[in-house]
Order: structure tokens, then sequence, then C-alpha cells
């Protein structure tokens, strides 16, 4: 029987590109087994996202981040190959072990890459037990790449706190690095090579998953209405908590009577919002995706989305917060940190207008059977 096993920190991710690529699996043969791993479930959802899976499915919590024991697990569960959403340490690890073990290994790309996500220190401080843990992870990668390991420590402290460029370190790439990737569009796939250090070759575009709702979200009534796409800057330390809670009041203020969505991220905190709940024109939606004429967000990939629906999107930039992607800036309406700009925006009346965006050219329409024929 073909073993098929994926990889994400959160359980929650678990529930999104593993759950629906297992399930195209599943329908063209149900032989498959699969293994899900992750590290986390801080919301509770493990229940929820099992019963979703494929009956053929085994779920497993990592117990500890060790080389030993996650060798043998991998060795135990011998799987054909082995899915990874991201170039997080912990998925250098998981990927480097596979390597080793000559096991298929895939990546597979999730959300939008930026080249430097600046974290506050103090997120590292105040999360002592998970950074710890990828301390423990960065020791898997140099163990099973034969990499010094204080060297190492000391280069992923250079990469996730300074910038510096995983190509710029004399890592082992070649063992850290998944053997095929599977990418959104053209763009992805030079800007794959230059940050991570993958040959064209290796990559395969697919396009982005998220553009299957396109069609059923289409086939609704466009709602001359406004929906904001959540992100989860607060939530991960990339944004200070007063910044949001601002932009938030600033929302309030501006939406007037005008139907507002709220379109959550699973792992949305819900306190940040308190400015709009007593609000009787917002919705807050955790899965449907509104059919509106208006989207506001920052750099989530959702935008996407939005920007395939409409050309009335407007990106809020977070004033010291540089890392809005140009194909999202260059598509979009406006991006500005402007207040009087914003509440123009949102006053003006929408008119749809027939220029073209090349947002395809970074997010290509999903094609399942491209992942189905490498697996």
């Amino acid at each position: 029987m073909k073993k098929v096993m994926f990889f994400d920190l959160n359980i929650i991710g678990i529930g999104r590109y593993p759950l629906q690529i297992a399930n195209e699996i599943n329908k063209e043969n149900s032989e498959v087994y699969f293994y899900f791993l992750y590290e986390e479930d801080p919301d509770n959802k493990l229940n929820e996202i099992v019963a979703k899976l494929p009956k053929n499915s085994e779920v497993i919590k990592i117990k500890k981040p060790n080389y030993n024991y996650l060798k043998n697990l991998m060795q135990t569960i011998a799987p054909d190959s082995f899915l990874v959403m991201a170039q997080r340490i912990p998925d250098n690890a998981l990927v480097s072990i596979a390597n080793e073990l000559n096991i298929q290994t895939f990546k597979f790309q999730h959300g939008l890459y930026i080249p430097f996500m600046k974290r506050d220190i103090s997120m590292f401080l105040s999360k002592v037990v998970k950074t710890l843990r990828y301390i423990q992870y960065a020791l898997v990668v140099a163990q099973a790449t034969k990499y010094n390991k204080f060297e190492m420590i000391k280069e992923y402290i250079n990469i996730f706190l300074k910038g510096k460029k995983i190509t710029d370190t004399k890592f082992p790439l070649e063992k850290i690095n998944a053997k095929t990737v599977f990418v959104y569009g053209e763009y992805w796939k030079e800007y794959h090579q230059k940050e991570y250090g993958y040959s064209l070759e290796q990559q395969l575009i697919v396009g982005y998953p998220d553009l299957v709702q396109l069609d059923n979200i289409k086939k609704k009534p466009q709602e001359d209405a406004v929906c904001y796409i959540c992100q989860t800057l607060v939530e991960d330390g990339r944004l200070p908590r007063e910044q949001m809670v601002d932009f938030i009041e600033l929302l309030a203020k501006s939406i007037g009577d005008t139907k507002l969505y709220m379109k959550l991220h699973p792992r949305s905190d819900m306190t940040l919002y308190k400015a709009l709940e007593n609000k009787k024109n917002v919705i807050f939606s955790k899965t449907d995706f509104p059919h509106v004429t208006k989207y506001i967000g920052h750099y989530s990939s959702m935008l996407a989305i939005a920007m395939y629906i409409t050309d009335e999107v407007f990106l809020w930039e977070f004033e010291g917060h540089n890392e809005y992607p140009f194909y999202l800036v260059d598509n979009a309406k406006e991006s500005s940190s402007d207040d009087e700009r914003f509440k123009v925006f949102l006053e003006n009346e929408h008119i749809e207008s027939k220029q073209s965006n090349n947002i395809n050219y970074y997010f290509k329409l999903f094609n399942k059977e491209l992942i189905l024929n490498e697996i």
C-alpha cells in the first residue's frame, strides 16, 4: 500500500492544503494510506480536523524534536512521499531526515513568502518554549546534514532576526530543501530560486488552491458591500497589537452603514475586532468568501481571489511595516496608510473597470492533476 505523509506545525494547517490534497488522492486511489504530523493544537481543533480526513489516515503529534525520535518515526512509517507546507526550521528538519532516508520530498507553497518578515524579539522571549523547540529542530537539521550545530543555530538566528538569506549561508541546501516544489505561478519559480536555492527544474506550477472557490463565489449575486480580509499579523508577532486595534477602530468609524464582511483567518484573535462586534451591519465569516464589490486587506494570499473578482481592492499599509509585495500593490486600486484616502475609497460609488491585471502571472488557476501525477 502506498503511503503519503504530510507535516504542518498547527493542526489547523493540516485542515487546509494537506486535507485537500489527501482527499483528491483518495478519490483517485482509495488504497493510499495517509499520515499527518503536527506540532500544536492551541485551539483544540484536532477532532474537527480528523473528522474531515480520509478514513485510511493516522494523525501523529510530534512528541519531541530530536533526531533519533524523528528518524525512527520516519523509518517506521517509511512513507513513499513526504510533503511540507513551508520553509520553517521544523520543515527543514523533517525534510532533511526524509532526504537522508531517500524518501521522495515535496514542498507545497502556502501563502505569500516575504524575503524577510521582521519579528519583534519580544515575540521570541514571550514564547520561550516554542523558541527552545525551534532550537532543538535546528540541531536536528545539523545532525541530519552533518553540519556544525553551533554554526547552524547562529545562521538561523541571522536568517530569522536579521534577514540573512539562506542562500547566503553555507548550509547544504540540497539536503535541507525538498526535491520538488509546487508553486502558485511563474513568478514564484524565480523567487524560490533566489530565496531558497531551488533550481527552476525542481519547481512545478500547480496554481493557487483557494482559487477553486472562484466559480462558486461568482455564482452568488455580487453585493454592494465591503469585505476585510483578516490576517494574523498580531498573532504571529509581526505587528504591534495597538496598530491593528487603531486600524480596526478607523474601519469601524469609516464604514458607516455599508455592509461589512470580516473574512476571518482560522487563527484570528477576535479581541482585536471589539470595535466592530456590536455593529449591526458587520458580519464575521469563518468559511465562505464573500462576493462583494470592494475588498480591503494587507498582504494576505487571499487577496488574489479578490483581485480575480474586482479591481476595487485597497491595501492598508501599516507604518514601519514594509512587507507589501509589489505584485499585490500593482494590482490593487490603492495602497496607502492615509486615513482620508481610505475613507474616500469606502465612500466612492463602485464602478467596475475593464482594466485587466496580471494577477494570473503570480496566481494561476489550480490544477490538481499536476500534483496527483507527481506524488
